[in-house]
């Protein structure tokens, strides 16, 4: 790429070695810079082999891009200051599921929780869970449960867990 007044500007690949070990590759960026940051179009490679291919602003994933981690999960969808922000797709390798829909400041809060058997949970969420409020279990047989996520007080003294309760079975919908 170009260096002008020594910054980065311009289409360009950047490769440094990892801190204090030896021959081996820290990382990797090719893409697009503006005044020494990460700008644009550009795909980077990180040290533990994660990859994001996407877009960037001001040196953060910004706009469009997909990150593969390397435990085999990936995101797919929009960013925001280097944060999983608006809508997305969440692939756990790990759990066969997918976290589909609205995402805030790196967390996923609305939409579905699909499973490899096609069955999915639709709601609200927090820390990966289902959060307090409506949802809806949807079966790949087509019945579906409505109902709702409730706060009770938990088994300690100021833990709070959520629970089930049960609506309307709908058969075969």
């Amino acid at each position: 790429g170009i260096i002008k007044n020594n910054m980065r500007e311009g289409k360009g690949t950047y490769t440094w070695k990892a801190p204090g070990e030896e021959g081996k590759q820290g990382g990797k960026y090719e893409g697009e810079y503006e005044s020494n940051k990460k700008n644009g179009k550009g795909k980077m490679l990180y040290p533990d082999n994660a990859v994001y291919d996407g877009n960037w602003l001001d040196g953060f994933r910004e706009g469009l891009g997909t990150f593969k981690y390397p435990n085999g999960d990936w995101y797919k969808g929009t960013w925001s200051q280097g944060k999983k922000s608006g809508q997305g797709t969440y692939f756990s390798y790990a759990g066969s599921c997918w976290y589909m829909g609205t995402w805030e400041d790196g967390k996923f809060v609305r939409g579905e929780w699909k499973f490899k058997d096609g069955s999915c949970y639709k709601g609200l969420f927090k820390a990966g869970k289902p959060a307090p409020g409506d949802g809806i279990f949807v079966w790949p047989n087509g019945n579906q449960l409505k109902g709702k996520w409730v706060e009770a007080p938990g088994p300690e003294e100021g833990e709070t867990t959520v629970n089930w309760v049960g609506g309307d079975l709908i058969v075969g919908a």
